[in-house]
């Protein structure tokens, strides 16, 4: 698999080795089998420095997912789904302004090239709070979106 180090270097968080990989023929615009890119990977682990190295070094902010249920969804999208699905966290605490400040992080970054925004993104926002809504009942504790 081409991508193989690619993804090792965004699971590692390693900025420097996407640039490596990439400069070794990677391809950051590449959809796998369940239609997503090492770019759309990269913004699921919410990671901005490792965002920006596969931006700098070729992948497309606005390649889209080539989901099988034909829901498509743009970076911009999957970062709204992030940032609902932080709501899993207990408020107030440090592991759910973590994942906030990387969401804003990342909307940031995505802002500064072009990433457009969609009315879809406030249906996957709401989507990820329904999700993080399940996962804190799965967990046996109240849940609440604010706070």
């Amino acid at each position: 698999m081409p991508n193989t180090d690619l993804l090792v270097a965004i699971q590692q968080r390693n900025p420097a080795q996407v640039a490596t990989a990439i400069g070794r023929r990677a391809q950051p615009n590449a959809h796998d089998a369940r239609g997503y890119t090492p770019f759309h990977v990269a913004l699921l682990t919410a990671d901005a420095p490792t965002v920006r190295a596969l931006m700098d070094s070729g992948a497309d902010p606005m390649v889209t997912t080539k989901l099988a249920q034909g829901r498509n969804m743009g970076a911009k999208t999957l970062v709204a789904y992030r940032h609902g699905r932080a709501h899993a966290h207990p408020p107030g605490s440090r592991e759910r302004d973590a994942e906030f400040a990387a969401c804003e992080a990342l909307d940031r970054l995505l802002d500064e090239r072009g990433a457009p925004a969609t009315l879809d993104d406030t249906h996957w926002w709401m989507k990820g709070v329904e999700d993080a809504a399940d996962i804190a009942a799965g967990q046996g504790r109240p849940w609440k979106a604010a706070g």
